[in-house]
């Protein structure tokens, strides 16, 4: 894999760029941050070290980057290439796993910071969800009740009739 080398404060890539390599940090620390907010400050993401693997969406959806990288020491990297990236999987597939537990990790972390703000929408509102069932009954839902659990079995149609639900 070619190897990389940025100083100390350099930006790796900005938001907003194409998106054509993921790195693997040989040596240094990185951090991730996002666009400036409304108070014209970034907020820091992740802050990286070695061994770890960032920009790794580029490979996988040929995007623009969604983030900032800049590092925060001398950093060298390894860089993978989408061509690095089909010839490993197609000759030595066991090495992608760290890239798919990195895929893994980051999903699960986005899946929690949605179910977190949906939570805090969710007590921000009033509900007032119907129910039909067989019989056509209406039940009422407030702020805080479960309708119904992930893989519970159901005979019945939600509508909602007012009001949000957070999923």
């Amino acid at each position: 894999m070619k190897k990389v080398h940025y100083k100390k404060f350099d930006f790796i890539f900005t938001k907003g760029m194409p998106g054509d390599n993921a790195y693997m940090i040989d040596k240094g620390r990185v951090a991730i941050i996002s666009a400036k907010n409304l108070h014209k400050k970034h907020r820091v993401l992740a802050i990286l070290d070695k061994n770890a693997l960032f920009g790794e969406m580029a490979l996988i959806d040929n995007k623009v980057r969604s983030a900032t990288a800049f590092a925060l020491e001398d950093c060298q990297f390894s860089v993978i290439s989408p061509k690095t990236l089909n010839y490993l999987i197609e000759n030595d597939p066991v090495t992608i796993s760290p890239l798919l537990k990195v895929l893994s990790q980051r999903l699960r972390q986005t899946t929690k910071l949605l179910k977190d703000k949906v939570g805090v929408q969710h007590e921000k509102t009033k509900h007032h969800v119907g129910w039909a069932n067989h019989d056509n009954e209406s039940i009422v839902f407030y702020k805080g009740d479960i309708i119904f659990l992930e893989g519970q079995d159901s005979n019945c149609v939600y509508i909602i009739e007012s009001g949000r639900v957070g999923v």
